[in-house]
């Protein structure tokens, strides 16, 4: 391992490098939310973040500026009422647990890289001694005790301190390592990459890393349950509209995965209205509306998927919420609409939650 003097030669020498790691947990981070926080370090920083407006990332989100050529599209029109969502007789079921049946092979293990990465790590039976946080200074939907989890700011990337921390494990994502050497994360401590795409391999992969493959089959297996349990309380024909509001009145909507909300509603056999036939170009499963298609949000329900914390988004949201072509939506005319924390969700146990959370809001 090397000590912080030789760090000190490894920053020097790896200082390209050293940015672009900035750069990579940054957006790994705020590919579906932001971290508005700035943080002050001799060591390198960025500036720009999702907390102003949708900034390209490594999952090829669009970062223009402008919005994209949109396609026209024929939304179904439903006039069920709430009552027909969920059907008679059922009610929530008891919250899951996920038992920690492994005992993971590594004592001190740092994380890079989203949340959900830290939220499987903790289900799986391993606690870390430092994982990249959200917000820099904590972390966010998270239902599990991370007290003595050191968070890592997600804006600087800081070698040294990454060094005295003496992990015997590091555990990167695959886009992080195509910008970052690996070798200069393997001059530290063994590294071992997460190199699926697709969120289920994922765990796996996580799961054979920290050698706790049974906890992840189990946690596989819990997430599948719950879907099907759900789906069968749910509409076949169920039809929402998953949108966010961001920062300058900028209104996207969510079209298809990978994003954890509109990947797990299509789980559940969920129609996502518009979908990714009519925005066929929507770059991770994100497309953008102008105010005067906002008439496209007709489905029964909407789902918002917002953050608190991110700076003016609330004002944004306000300001669509005031709009006339708003509210003459049939879910805000219904009252049908659900407010959802995007930040909120991480990892299995997270879409998990999400589930409970979606049920629950068509009922009331």
């Amino acid at each position: 391992m090397l000590g912080l003097l030789n760090m000190s030669s490894l920053l020097a020498k790896e200082k390209s490098s050293g940015s672009a790691l900035v750069t990579c947990i940054f957006f790994l981070i705020s590919s579906l939310s932001c971290g508005n926080s700035s943080t002050s370090n001799p060591s390198e920083q960025i500036t720009s973040s999702e907390s102003t407006e949708p900034t390209e990332t490594y999952q090829d989100i669009d970062s223009s500026g402008s919005l994209p050529e949109l396609t026209e599209q024929n939304p179904e029109e439903d006039d069920q009422q709430e009552t027909d969502f969920i059907r008679p007789g059922s009610s929530t079921s008891e919250e899951i647990e996920v038992d920690e049946i492994n005992t993971p092979k590594y004592e001190r293990v740092v994380i890079l890289g989203e949340e959900f990465l830290l939220a499987d790590a903790l289900a799986m039976g391993l606690t870390p001694i430092a994982a990249t946080a959200t917000l820099n200074d904590r972390f966010v939907g998270i239902n599990r005790n991370t007290d003595m989890i050191q968070p890592l700011p997600s804006t600087e990337a800081n070698f040294e301190l990454l060094a005295s921390l003496e992990p015997d494990l590091i555990v990167a994502t695959q886009n992080l390592i195509d910008i970052v050497s690996l070798d200069i994360l393997e001059g530290i401590t063994t590294t071992k990459v997460v190199t699926s795409s697709d969120w289920r391999q994922q765990v796996i992969e996580l799961g054979e890393i920290l050698g706790t493959n049974d906890t992840a089959d189990e946690i596989l297996n819990e997430y599948d349950t719950l879907i099907s349990e759900t789906k069968q309380l749910l509409a076949s024909d169920l039809t929402v509209s998953v949108v966010t509001i961001y920062p300058g009145n900028t209104i996207a909507v969510w079209v298809d995965g990978p994003s954890n909300i509109p990947q797990t509603l299509i789980d559940l056999g969920v129609k996502l209205s518009p979908n990714k036939n009519t925005y066929q170009n929507a770059r991770y499963g994100r497309a953008y509306l102008s105010l005067e298609q906002i008439s496209e949000l007709n489905s029964p329900f909407i789902l918002l998927s917002q953050s608190n914390e991110v700076s003016g988004e609330n004002e944004s949201l306000s300001e669509i919420e005031n709009n006339p072509l708003w509210q003459n939506l049939p879910a805000v005319k219904n009252g049908d609409v659900i407010v959802f924390n995007r930040l909120g969700y991480p990892g299995v146990e997270g879409r998990m939650e999400f589930i409970k959370d979606f049920r629950e809001g068509l009922t009331k």
